[in-house]
């Protein structure tokens, strides 16, 4: 295809109808593509005990009512992305912020987009993992009416946090919490710097727990509060196209790309997991193979059979065996060297890898 078509195409590529969009709607131009996606996640995989809330941005400096400016991301301008994950990283939920609908505190809109997020998930005691932009009292307490836990850090300048513990002066590894009768608790731990968090877990108090970690020189145990522990779940496109284009292509190349290859790895053993970038080679390999494959009888002329070579030269098929969790350089020096090429596609095989390739 030349690149002309391909620009074409482009241009005339649509997700929805333009005649029945809802003009109000910011999102029309993907929203059923947009609902489409995520129902697919969320019918493919349900989320375990522990979720993961984030933000991501994907680049984007052209003309945008709500194109988001952040000064500690990569890529600074952009529409942003709010996503609900497994630890794992698996997107089960998607939002896009789409500008300030109202007027009202910072605060407030972080808690709608966790409990938006969270919408289908709550009541079955569930622990959501999150950065200090989403933590707040009032949040915890809404989730904890709702059998739904809460873990992260915590920003020092949110409202009716006990000064006792926030401006406690202790050492490095010393930690101080508080509890309240809800069962909030807020703790101060010092590492390198001071740590603060908010958790309505259990289990987490203030006590240091071995993380089976030793440090350098010292071989001491390192020991970390067990919230701390569980805040660590907390893990380009082409210029000129509309960005709305852009999203999709996103969601599609990126994050349901990514989501197939954590649910392939998580359903198939060690031995058979594969690298994230050999999976998505194979994925285009197959999406760019003809759509027609017609069987023909063997005849001399397409035959497939083996004949000794003049030069020994690496097996395909144990290459790309190697290949499954090896670097392209480890898997060359492994990768048996043999004499027999196929006639007809032109490739070194050895026998067994001759008989899986052409049954």
């Amino acid at each position: 295809m030349t690149r002309d078509r391909f620009l074409l195409l482009l241009k005339c590529w649509h997700v929805s109808d333009v005649s029945n969009d809802d003009k109000t709607d910011k999102l029309h131009k993907i929203r059923d593509m947009l609902s489409m996606i995520t129902d697919k996640f969320q019918n493919i995989l349900n989320p375990g005990k522990y979720v993961v809330i984030d933000e991501t941005m994907i680049p984007w400096r052209g003309r945008l009512g709500f194109r988001q400016y952040i000064k500690n991301k990569s890529h600074r301008y952009g529409v942003k992305l709010y996503k609900l994950c497994t630890p794992e990283g698996y997107t089960y939920q998607i939002e896009i912020y789409t500008g300030k609908k109202d007027q009202k505190r910072e605060v407030d809109h972080s808690q709608k987009v966790v409990l938006k997020l969270m919408n289908n998930l709550t009541e079955e005691g569930r622990i959501v993992i999150v950065d200090n932009f989403y933590t707040s009292l009032s949040l915890v307490e809404k989730l904890l009416s709702q059998k739904t836990f809460l873990c992260g850090t915590l920003n020092i300048r949110r409202k009716y946090l006990p000064k006792k513990v926030i401006n406690a002066k202790i050492k490095k590894g010393q930690i101080i919490g508080k509890m309240n009768k809800k069962g909030v608790k807020i703790l101060n731990w010092v590492d390198k710097r001071k740590v603060l968090m908010l958790t309505t877990c259990k289990d987490h108090d203030d006590k240091l727990i071995d993380t089976g970690k030793k440090k350098r020189g010292t071989n001491e145990s390192i020991k970390k509060p067990g919230c701390v522990i569980m805040s660590s779940y907390y893990t380009t496109l082409k210029k000129g196209i509309k960005w709305w284009r852009k999203v999709i292509m996103e969601l599609i190349f990126g994050t349901a790309l990514i989501n197939a290859w954590i649910v392939y790895n998580s359903i198939n053993d060690d031995r058979n997991k594969m690298p994230k970038r050999l999976f998505v080679e194979q994925v285009i390999e197959a999406f760019t193979k003809k759509d027609l494959e017609v069987d023909t009888e063997a005849t001399a002329n397409n035959a497939h059979h083996l004949e000794k070579g003049s030069k020994k030269r690496r097996c395909v098929g144990c290459y790309d065996k190697l290949r499954a969790f090896l670097t392209s350089r480890e898997a060359d020096k492994k990768v048996k060297k043999i004499l027999t090429e196929c006639t007809s596609c032109k490739k070194y095989y050895c026998l067994t890898c001759f008989n899986e390739k052409h049954p």
